[in-house]
């Protein structure tokens, strides 16, 4: 089982209503990633050659991942055995300082090491356009990858989707977030165990320090 949640702010808001208790916003599904398709009941019904088949939310999450990991680009650091979260954070055209203070609000969390969750930043942009807006935005976004590399004490991980050849054509938040939910969810799948994935923005701070504990 893998808990979904979405965090905004100092508060973790559900997508969707489970017919199982939930916890500030945690969203308790067979499969975060049957959610995240909006799987009918954990099966869905895909179209081949004029007739239409189910597959279980198993198969599904296979083509899910096979989609949006085809670029490569994975993490190749392996997910602590005892990683409890994932926290998920689309990154575009934001300051290394606020990144900084993101990361600082999870370090401060009480009741858990630095082992007990994980920390991946998908930062992206779409291919250069060559004006000055492209510019700037591919400078931002190079400076956070620069930052989170000196970054030590904490699993903090990046994907890049921002240095040349990694873009994301067509880029937007969705398209970002997607591929970090495409590796949190494969990272967990790869360690045997259930997980917490926790979505949120590169502007969200966990203020309450025992919100990890909450959840």
């Amino acid at each position: 089982m893998v808990i979904f949640a979405r965090f905004q702010g100092t508060e973790a808001t559900s997508h969707y209503t489970p017919s199982r208790p939930k916890c500030q916003g945690a969203i308790y599904t067979k499969k975060a990633y049957a959610e995240s398709m909006n799987l009918r009941d954990n099966r869905l019904e895909i179209p081949v050659q004029g007739k239409t088949i189910e597959t279980s939310a198993e198969e599904k999450a296979k083509l899910f991942w096979e989609a949006r990991l085809q670029d490569g680009g994975r993490i190749k650091v392996p997910q602590n055995p005892r990683c409890k979260f994932a926290i998920v954070v689309p990154v575009y055209n934001e300051k290394p300082e606020r990144i900084l203070k993101q990361i600082e609000s999870l370090r401060s969390q009480q009741g858990m090491d630095s082992s007990d969750f994980e920390i991946i930043y998908v930062v992206g942009n779409d291919v250069p356009d060559g004006t000055v807006r492209s510019q700037e935005v591919i400078a931002a976004n190079q400076a956070v990858l620069e930052m989170v590399k000196t970054f030590q004490g904490v699993n903090v991980f990046t994907v890049d989707k921002s240095s040349p050849g990694k873009e994301v054509k067509e880029s937007n938040v969705g398209k970002v977030r997607n591929r970090g939910i495409a590796e949190a969810s494969i990272r967990f799948h790869e360690n045997g165990k259930d997980g917490i994935l926790i979505q949120t923005d590169a502007d969200s701070y966990f203020e309450d320090p025992d919100y990890l504990k909450k959840v």
